[in-house]
């Protein structure tokens, strides 16, 4: 019976999705998923139930016939709790300055576990989430185009099993960074543009390797009124390096850029290297160093490695730029550029539209 309650929440939570009833909503889908993950000794993880919330201008903040309640099950559960009443789906009208998801979970041990914030296509400028723990009284920011996982503890106090721990609270914030670009040498040079700079104390610059866990690797402070800022990195890695900056205002409050990837140049000087990066469908190239004469592939593969999009073009070998004409509308997000050489040879390119 419990597999059966867990089948039913499965197909509930992955099949809606596309339960779109307005058409202007089915277009692009904007949603919010929270899974909630058992850990395993061996550090693995298991999803035992979750929750999301759609969005779109279509949709009411009222409870109405496009919500789904919740069907409680025999073991843990999660859903969102709006006037009393248990959603399994939430569907609500775009976001708004302190709009709030608030979770109701119950049925936790007290031990470990993951929950995983998966944002689609609710980025906005100046919009941050925040998870909010009215236990521990922290505030930790939820990515809005992207996978966000938090760890949480419970213990012998009975409100770290509180079933209103957690909500989700959406921010209207002033982003100070609204461009940011790299470009490759000896070192990467990111350069960028802010607005509002009189309110902002410090700019942080940071690095990654993955594209998720970020540190701190410069500072720059506003001295001037300028609005256009650059920083060296002089010890990039040989691998991917992704960026964003942090820029800090007067009062305390904080907001990211977007996120860049970029790769130093092999040191051979046999490159293939990709700009701009962010790029665009209709904007997308290739900078070809010491590179053979003949026919190229080129591939696009999503996050789930699915191709997305395929091309060819001949090049005369050597050096030169190559424009790839891509026609397909692709949805934000990191995607993996494969380049397939006349010799069979391949070159990977992390790409961010």
């Amino acid at each position: 019976m419990k597999k059966l309650y867990f089948c039913l929440s499965l197909f509930l939570l992955f099949s809606c999705v596309s339960y779109c009833a307005p058409l202007q909503d089915s277009l692009i889908i904007r949603l919010m998923r929270m899974n909630v993950y058992d850990i395993n000794s061996d550090g693995s993880i298991f999803r035992i139930d979750g929750t999301f919330a759609q969005y779109g201008d279509s949709y009411s903040n009222d409870i109405d016939g496009m919500d789904g309640r919740k069907m409680t099950n025999p073991g843990v559960n999660v859903c969102l709790l709006r006037n009393n009443i248990n959603l399994a789906i939430e569907r609500r009208h775009t976001i708004t300055a302190n709009d709030t998801l608030f979770f109701n979970i119950w049925g936790l041990q007290r031990r470990s576990y993951l929950m995983k914030f998966i944002g689609l296509n609710l980025e906005q400028e100046g919009l941050q989430a925040y998870l909010e723990d009215s236990y521990l009284h922290t505030s930790a920011p939820v990515n809005l185009n992207d996978t966000t996982d938090i760890t949480i503890n419970l213990n012998s106090d009975a409100a770290s099993v509180a079933s209103n721990r957690f909500r989700l609270v959406f921010k209207m914030n002033e982003t100070p960074v609204v461009h940011l670009t790299a470009i490759q040498g000896q070192q990467i040079q990111l350069n960028w543009s802010g607005r509002n700079v009189d309110s902002v104390k410090k700019y942080w610059i940071q690095r990654s390797s993955n594209g998720t866990d970020f540190t701190d690797v410069g500072t720059l402070t506003t001295s001037s009124l300028s609005q256009n800022f650059q920083w060296a990195d002089p010890f990039p890695t040989a691998a991917f390096n992704y960026y964003r900056i942090k820029s800090v205002q007067s009062n305390g409050t904080f907001a990211f850029s977007n996120i860049i990837v970029t790769k130093m140049p092999e040191a051979n000087g046999m490159t293939i290297l990709l700009f701009p990066n962010p790029a665009k469908a209709d904007n997308l190239n290739l900078k070809m160093d010491n590179q053979p004469a003949g026919k190229y592939m080129v591939r696009i593969f999503n996050s789930f490695g699915q191709s997305v999009m395929q091309s060819s073009f001949n090049f005369a070998g050597g050096a030169g730029i190559q424009k790839i004409p891509n026609h397909v509308a692709l949805l934000p997000g990191i995607y993996h550029l494969q380049v397939l050489k006349p010799n069979g040879e391949k070159q990977v390119l992390e790409v961010v539209f």
